[in-house]
């Protein structure tokens, strides 16, 4: 009987050690924080050791952003400053001023930072960190590493350049207050990230030709975290380090392969920058005679064809995000963007209905091209409209929404004609031209009588117009060349493009189509990067102002990536 109580005993025990040790651990959670404005290079972001507030430098301010709120303040005082550093008791911030050449300090109490020192030399800036007593640490890259003691604001020299070093950066202090980490340059060109420990200087990463080390800084968790640079990739390491023995344990491992300057706080977590920086294109508006009145829209890889709504509120645009062409539609006033279509084949050519609630646009699969039909507040499926050989279709629509024009070049000839469609009625196509000639981009004048295309019948694209849906007697309209027809909402002229050239022709619908005088040259732009099939540009309603595609800029954009339980 004792026996088994025994026995059972041990049972239990086992039971509830086995329980305790298989306890779930906390599990990685990871979110992002957009930086707005220029940020720059180097550790621009850095968490408070309590975990509660994220301080970073953006258009040469320092700003404080509480995690546990949405909005971030700038310091007052803090204009000029970079490499921002934390005091161990969360309650103040260091930085460099690169206006002043001075190291300042700012408290949470939201009073002007103030100067601490002046420095050694200005425009060395080399980072900072804090003891637990007062005292700062900071370095000036070939100058070495400085102390300013909590009641001095004289700064003395910690670490003077021995032979072989070219400079010392980002230094950080271990959790004893005593010992130092902090990266060194080598004159050879090498790095190496070493620690500072009563006086000696001992080796703790030694980096491979080519490879550059720095940022360290010590994790509660027993890791050393550091940038690794190889190559053009930039990534976040960590080494198992054991302080009393001040030596590396095991290997190495990659924490984040996009990112830099980590930064640690109580609680296991680790927040980093992460800069994503892409060729890509945004639309503009260009006045009448050219000026330039603004961005429009967002930026994305690639931009083509854009189509201004009837009430002049969105623009929709065949746009490269994520390696594919994709339907999306950009608002006017807010600037936000909105995908539409998320279809492995490529969409493009978009034309809106006249209510502007729908939009007709052209994907192709290889093996043919499908005009369809998306409402634009994604209520419905995509409706398939047509099917035809390979084209380029360039559909458009009426006002009354009755008809749908398009190319097709799926006879035998591999000449695109026009063609249209009876929407609703049979929907069955019917040839609007058949001559040996190509025509393209069709647009429906506003009353919906009369169609402007173009057409290389003189031997070069010109502009015509002919009535709808009789498709008899063009009127050639441009001189000169001409591509890219659109009209004026009010059919009192219409706008082409002639080489570089922006084209206004004075014309008269209604009952009888007039030419009223010979085509102005409003402005000039760079159409000619585009193909003479290839949309470009679009006009508002009333004439003023015309939608373009900007020049491809470079951009940069800076996030700071948090992540919790990061050694999971």
């Amino acid at each position: 009987m004792l026996l088994l109580s025994f026995g059972s005993g041990i049972g239990i025990f086992w039971l509830v050690s086995f329980i305790w040790f298989q306890t779930p651990q906390p599990p990685v959670r990871e979110f992002q924080l957009q930086i707005p404005g220029k940020v720059p290079s180097g550790r621009s972001a850095v968490v408070s050791p309590d975990g509660s507030t994220i301080a970073y430098v953006s258009d040469t301010r320092l700003w404080l952003r509480p995690l546990d709120n949405t909005d971030a303040t700038p310091v007052p005082g803090s204009n000029g400053a970079v490499l921002p550093f934390w005091s161990s008791d969360s309650d103040s911030i260091a930085f460099f001023n690169s206006r002043s050449g001075s190291l300042q300090v700012a408290d949470m109490s939201g009073e002007p930072a103030r100067i601490r020192c002046n420095l050694p030399a200005r425009g060395v800036y080399g980072g900072g960190s804090w003891t637990a007593d007062g005292t700062i640490l900071f370095s000036q890259g070939p100058l070495g590493l400085y102390s300013l003691a909590a009641d001095s604001d004289e700064p003395e020299p910690l670490v003077l350049a021995a032979e072989g070093d070219a400079g010392f950066y980002a230094p950080h202090v271990m959790p004893d207050g005593a010992s130092v980490l902090f990266s060194v340059w080598k004159k050879d060109g090498l790095w190496q990230i070493e620690m500072l420990s009563d006086g000696k200087r001992t080796i703790v990463i030694d980096a491979s030709p080519g490879e550059i080390v720095t940022g360290p800084v010590y994790s509660p968790t027993g890791h050393i975290l550091y940038n690794r640079v190889h190559g053009n990739g930039e990534g976040i390491w960590a080494v198992p380090f054991a302080k009393d023995e001040r030596a590396v344990e095991k290997t190495a491992f990659q924490v984040a392969g996009r990112g830099g300057w980590p930064s640690i706080a109580a609680g296991n977590m680790l927040i980093y920058t992460r800069t994503e920086q892409e060729i890509q294109q945004q639309m503009t508006w260009l006045s009448r005679d050219g000026k330039f009145l603004g961005p429009v829209g967002k930026f994305q890889v690639s931009i083509a064809s854009p189509a201004i709504s009837p009430d002049d509120e969105h623009i929709a645009v065949s746009g490269l995000d994520g390696g594919i062409w994709d339907i999306w539609t950009h608002e006017v006033s807010q600037g936000s963007k909105t995908r539409l279509t998320f279809d492995e084949s490529p969409g493009t050519s978009p034309a809106w209905s006249s209510g502007g609630d729908q939009i007709a646009f052209v994907t192709d699969s290889g093996d043919s091209s499908v005009i369809q039909v998306i409402s634009t507040d994604g209520s419905s499926k995509m409706k398939k409209i047509l099917s035809t050989a390979v084209g380029d279709l360039s559909p458009t629509w009426s006002r009354d929404g009755y008809y749908m024009v398009y190319e097709d070049s799926g006879d035998s000839t591999g000449i695109p004609d026009l063609w249209y469609l009876a929407l609703k009625e049979s929907g069955i196509p019917v040839q609007l031209t058949a001559t040996p000639h190509s025509e393209a981009q069709p647009q429906f004048s506003p009353d919906g009588r009369y169609l402007a295309y173009q057409s290389d019948e003189s031997g070069s694209w010109e502009v015509y117009v002919v009535p709808f849906p009789e498709g008899t007697n063009p009127r050639r309209v441009s001189g000169r060349g001409g591509i890219q027809p659109r009209w004026s909402y009010w059919s009192e002229e219409l706008f082409y493009i002639r080489g570089n050239s922006m084209m206004a022709a004075p014309i008269r619908s209604g009952r009888k189509f007039r030419i009223l005088g010979p085509p102005v040259r409003l402005f000039r732009w760079d159409f000619e990067r585009y193909g003479p099939t290839e949309r470009s540009y679009d006009v508002t309603s009333d004439g003023q102002r015309f939608l373009v595609v900007g020049d491809d800029v470079n951009t940069v954009e800076t996030s700071i990536v948090v992540v919790e339980n990061w050694s999971r």
